[in-house]
């Protein structure tokens, strides 16, 4: 079962390229699809795409939260400003940032948090957590009612 979630740090890198495999989770995408035009995003899957993500984690802020159980990393959730993920606030997006007449761009609620990655035999675990969250959530204070 997840016991924590802990903010993708440097230190942290190790157990995210043991949770995303050889290959990058989603064919190779190392969760830059959202990052880069998809020119570079066809261009650079696999190593290019790590090694890009990796940077970015490098720099910092962290891109995201990974779940533990004890030492071992079973999820990930991409998560943080919209300037991280240009490619997500495309006009084409029904989330995209929106401008009044005269005014400020002001975006629709929804921000990046659209990556979610567990490994295949962790999954039920993962979801348990998912559920475990949303039992003792600020809606719902009492989660055996």
């Amino acid at each position: 079962m997840v016991d924590r979630v802990v903010a993708l740090t440097p230190d942290l890198w190790p157990a995210f390229e043991q949770l995303f495999g050889r290959q990058g989770a989603c064919s190779g995408c190392w969760c830059i699809h959202w990052r880069v035009p998809r020119s570079d995003y066809v261009a650079w899957r696999g190593p290019k795409a790590k090694a890009f993500f990796k940077r970015r984690v490098m720099k910092g802020p962290p891109p995201g939260v990974l779940a533990f159980e004890g030492e071992e990393a079973v999820g990930w959730l991409q998560i943080g400003p919209r300037a991280d993920v240009p490619q997500f606030n495309s006009q084409r997006r029904a989330t995209a940032p929106t401008k009044r007449r005269g005014g400020p761009e002001t975006y629709r609620p929804a921000t990046n948090a659209g990556t979610f990655s567990a490994r295949n035999a962790k999954m039920a675990s993962t979801s348990r957590f998912t559920s475990a969250r949303r039992a003792t959530s600020p809606r719902n204070p009492n989660p055996t009612a």
